[in-house]
């Protein structure tokens, strides 16, 4: 019997390379026994669209996209109710989510990883009630993905965040934020928060792979305090540089739930994309709640070679 298979592509993605190599990839999938039914996403139709239009009937979803792309895909399988596994084929510029998973930055690799794979579980966040794969933030560092210009990002990719995060910089300002969990409650002025599920924020920031999993139940929490002068900048840097976090100046853990209050209804990223702001949002995490379909024999070729 064969296997319906949804390829959803964003041809805005990145640098728009994969364009090139859609008839490849539809041909790859199909000489493996896929039925392919494409689907383009465009301003005025999302992935979600995709979703709602031909998801139920697929057996399995690919995603063609950065992180946001993704994350819309896993979105609008929630909201319709579909659990499928998912293949992810990275095209944006920055690829957070699918760099701290390991996927192939090749095209035609990743569909040959996809067809030789299997579905493995990843944990998912909530949001109030929105879910996201791997990153809620405010602050510095955060807004630049969704103010940064897509023909910018496109073109310089990590500089461009790079770029806007220095502009900030020069305005910094403090938030303040209450983080209650299970174990304890943070308080204080703050310059960036963070629970994720990555080894890095925007291609800018990133974090020691021993101190994530992917899939454990738990997303880590980032907060960092807002420097009272030009040492503790400093020292802010060295720590996260070096991925070593004092906790002067920086709170890092792993928590499954939290509820967040802020003085102001101040904007948030979810993966790289604008969300409004609430004065409490409640996270929790979805253990388990995707299915990603990955070769592990491949990955483990491409750590031992990196």
């Amino acid at each position: 019997m064969a296997v319906e298979l949804l390829l959803i592509i964003n041809p805005q993605a990145g640098l728009k390379k994969f364009n090139r190599y859609t008839l490849d990839v539809i041909e790859k999938f199909t000489n493996a026994g896929y039925v392919c039914t494409v689907c383009t996403t465009s301003k005025e139709t999302g992935a979600v669209h995709c979703i709602e239009k031909f998801g139920a009937k697929a057996d399995v979803i690919v995603c063609v996209g950065g992180d946001g792309t993704f994350s819309e895909v896993i979105s609008g399988m929630r909201l319709a109710g579909i659990k499928r596994p998912v293949g992810y084929i990275p095209a944006g510029s920055t690829n957070d989510f699918g760099n701290s998973i390991g996927l192939p930055k090749n095209f035609l690799r990743a569909v040959d990883d996809i067809i030789e794979g299997t579905p493995q579980n990843y944990d998912l966040g909530s949001f109030n009630g929105k879910g996201f794969s791997y990153i809620a933030s405010f602050g510095i560092f955060s807004s630049t993905s969704y103010t940064t210009p897509r023909n910018l990002k496109n073109t310089i990719g990590h500089l461009a965040y790079l770029l806007s995060s220095v502009k900030e910089l020069s305005n910094i300002r403090p938030i303040h934020v209450r983080v209650e969990t299970k174990e304890q409650i943070f308080e204080d002025d703050y310059i960036f928060g963070a629970i994720s599920n990555s080894l890095s924020f925007a291609g800018v920031l990133s974090i020691d792979p021993n101190k994530v999993k992917m899939d454990d139940g738990a997303f880590e929490l980032m907060l960092i305090r807002m420097p009272k002068n030009i040492i503790d900048v400093s020292k802010i840097v060295t720590c996260l540089t070096n991925q070593v976090y004092d906790p002067n100046y920086i709170t890092f853990c792993s928590i499954d739930a939290a509820k967040i209050q802020l003085d102001e209804e101040i904007p948030w990223t979810l993966d790289g994309e604008y969300q409004p702001g609430s004065d409490i949002i409640d996270f929790h995490v979805l253990p388990s709640a995707v299915q990603i379909i990955m070769n592990r024999k491949s990955n483990q070729k491409k750590l031992l070679t990196e």
